[in-house]
């Protein structure tokens, strides 16, 4: 008796699951069927209000460098950035990397500040500590290991303006540099992929709920305060600070998996192996709640404009093939996306 139950329940798990990919798959087609020929005009945008950006970094002289670059590079008014690069108890040239990328000439006028950390709370515990000193209206989240396309942070700012009592944060999409790198991170890389392309687009599509990422993301300032920030330690800072999120809003959000995100192309490291278990545990213990996909590409060319020309239009397929387009956001009780 007890075998044939067991029998029944594993052959409907089975049906169900079969019957819920199929259905996130037709709505991901839908999806893309319906907006991968329609064109986005890039504005100048009525105003530009100010944005921290937050870079922790811990032992990532191998890249931060270029991740300051493209931060700095991206077509945003210089004066309306600033940028606080934390070496967050760093073993290696960490710091020193980010003093040389800001030698360059183009960068000795701009708002940045070098901190180098030695205190405990890991990537939460640097935000904290941003949120203390950050002056802007927006605090935004890189990754060290982001790159980020060059009108990353314009559509983020651009979907925010749109409604910002209701818009509290706006995020980004995602895809790794080094996913051909081992068996390991080309796993993960699948995972990001089908995260963002199908999971993401297709339950925003059918239920108006998205998912938020860990990096190329920016959120209130004030809002942030209002939580009592990020919860120092949280090994997937992203999730934790996502429930605390869709506590503070009338309505519940419904929680997933937070994937790395970036307005540009991430590395893979350990700490998304770490982050996966933590991520587990969390939905394990706690039910309900979250929101959110957007942005992300890869551009090696600086920008040459403080912000984009008025008039121009970009196709809005190659601006998903080049993950550059804002496509979620979470607000107070509700998600959407800029199309």
């Amino acid at each position: 008796m007890v075998q044939e139950v067991l029998m029944i329940i594993t052959l409907v798990s089975i049906w169900i699951s079969l019957f819920m990919s199929i259905f996130t798959l037709g709505g991901a087609t839908d999806f893309w069927l319906k907006h991968s020929f329609k064109v986005i005009k890039i504005t100048p945008l009525p105003r530009y209000p100010m944005i921290t950006i937050v870079v922790p970094a811990h032992n990532k002289e191998v890249v931060i460098a270029q991740t300051t670059r493209a931060i700095l590079d991206m077509n945003y008014p210089a004066d309306r950035v600033e940028l606080l690069l934390y070496a967050d108890n760093c073993a290696d040239k960490t710091a020193d990397e980010m003093r040389r990328a800001l030698a360059d000439p183009r960068y000795r006028s701009r708002n940045v500040k070098i901190i180098e950390r030695t205190g405990s709370g890991g990537k939460a515990g640097v935000l904290n500590d941003a949120l203390k000193i950050a002056h802007g209206d927006y605090i935004g989240v890189y990754d060290a290991d982001a790159m980020p396309e060059i009108n990353a942070l314009y559509f983020l700012v651009r979907k925010a303006l749109e409604n910002p009592e209701r818009y509290v944060a706006v995020f980004g999409r995602n895809k790794a540099r080094n996913a051909q790198q081992n068996f390991l991170t080309k796993c993960i890389n699948q995972e990001i992929v089908v995260t963002q392309r199908i999971q993401h687009c297709a339950i925003w599509h059918l239920f108006r709920i998205g998912r938020i990422p860990g990096t190329n993301f920016i959120i209130q300032r004030q809002f942030v305060q209002e939580i009592s920030g990020w919860r120092n330690g949280a090994l997937t800072e992203d999730t934790d600070i996502s429930f605390k999120i869709m506590q503070s809003v009338p309505s519940p959000i419904i929680l997933r998996h937070f994937s790395r995100s970036q307005n540009d192309c991430t590395t893979i490291t350990s700490s998304d192996c770490a982050g996966r278990r933590e991520t587990t545990k969390w939905l394990f213990t706690i039910s309900a709640t979250c929101s959110i996909t957007a942005t992300g590409g890869l551009s090696s060319k600086p920008s040459t404009t403080p912000v984009p020309s008025s008039g121009s239009t970009l196709p809005l397929s190659y601006l998903i093939s080049s993950f550059s387009l804002t496509s979620a956001l979470l607000s107070r009780g509700s998600s959407t996306l800029p199309w």
